[in-house]
């Protein structure tokens, strides 16, 4: 298990979420119960339209309906792991080959974006 991001405000790696629900799961499939983990990269919202540092690659980001088409679709199959999408999964295939590369690749081109917006908004900046 790797920490992604650490909240400054609270000082609690996002692994901690990660940890329970895996745990969760680990419980669940004990008593034989199908657990699916959904990795869905980037997705067309209104959220991610309102929170993201640059929306000039709004058509980039995979529409929910296409998400939710794939975690059906293993929910039939029985499968343990769901990530839509040939660049989500080349993404995925490398953190899992090179998870430091991959780690220092998401800090530049997604945390240090988020973090500079959300300094913006806590100041009065739109």
């Amino acid at each position: 298990m790797r920490t992604l991001h650490q909240n400054r405000n609270t000082s609690q790696p996002v692994v901690l979420i990660t940890g329970a629900t895996d745990g969760i799961g680990r419980a669940l499939v004990q008593r034989h119960m199908n657990v699916i983990t959904v990795y869905p990269g980037p997705m067309r919202t209104a959220h991610a339209r309102r929170y993201s540092p640059d929306n000039r690659r709004e058509s980039r980001r995979m529409a929910p309906e296409r998400v939710a088409a794939c975690i059906a679709a293993a929910v039939e199959q029985r499968r343990a792991r769901v990530i839509p999408g040939v660049t989500n999964q080349a993404v995925a295939l490398i953190g899992s080959v090179a998870p430091t590369l991959t780690m220092h690749a998401m800090r530049k081109t997604i945390f240090e974006r988020l973090e500079a917006l959300s300094g913006d908004v806590k100041a009065g900046r739109p």
